[in-house]
């Protein structure tokens, strides 16, 4: 897994639900780890669809990568290390 991770460019935010029992966190570091400048999210409360499960700290996390990303600053949240 991830032999061309290192080729994506974009800002990439990965998303990982708490409670995610299909896809165990390591995976989601991995992915984050192979792109360079990628940021981890932990979504709490959710498990693999976190967009459904908790769509409030979902849409706070997207929101906040992007005003990141365009810097604006209409989202603050830390990093999930």
């Amino acid at each position: 897994m991830g032999e061309r991770l290192a080729d994506v460019r974009a800002p990439t935010l990965v998303l990982w639900g708490g409670r995610d029992e299909k896809s165990p966190r390591v995976l989601s570091e991995r992915i984050a780890a192979g792109i360079d400048g990628a940021v981890l999210r932990e979504i709490p409360d959710a498990g693999h669809l976190s967009n459904l499960e908790n769509p409030e700290e979902f849409n706070r996390s997207v929101r906040t990568f992007l005003d990141q990303v365009h810097g604006t600053t209409t989202g603050e949240q830390e990093e999930v290390s």
